[in-house]
């Protein structure tokens, strides 16, 4: 039985014209050692300049326009006019909705609905099916 499957090829199949993905490299010990202790060492600083900032955030918690860093680069919106169009108007939309929404409350959709089934006509009652 085994001697059937013998000249089968061994491994992977490979397609034709297929581009196959590249191979990430191995990194050794010794760089995931040195990104781990580069890691550590600004975790450390973060933990340090956190401590000393709590110091002065206390001090400057009596101004008001102190509370809110700087930041070092203005945000830039990448977006087309399009996308800005479509954003807008979707929010709008949804304001709307929950405007609707939060006009009746759980009770009173309940009673519009039950009074919508009892409107309805039998033929659309659901037939008893099994048995009793």
């Amino acid at each position: 039985m085994a001697d059937d499957y013998r000249a089968a090829a061994k491994g992977g199949l490979k397609l034709k014209g297929g581009v196959s993905k590249p191979r990430k490299k191995r990194r050794d010990k010794d760089a995931r050692a040195a990104a781990q202790a580069a890691a550590d060492a600004v975790a450390d600083a973060v933990t340090a300049d956190r401590a000393a900032g709590s110091d002065d955030a206390a001090g400057a918690a009596d101004d008001v326009g102190a509370a809110a860093p700087a930041r070092s680069t203005p945000v830039v919106d990448t977006r087309t006019p399009a996308q800005r169009r479509h954003d807008e108007i979707q929010r709008k939309r949804m304001e709307k909705n929950l405007e609707h929404r939060a006009a009746k409350s759980h009770r009173e959709r309940i009673e519009e609905y039950n009074k919508h089934l009892s409107s309805l006509s039998e033929h659309h009652d659901m037939p008893r099916i099994g048995p009793g």
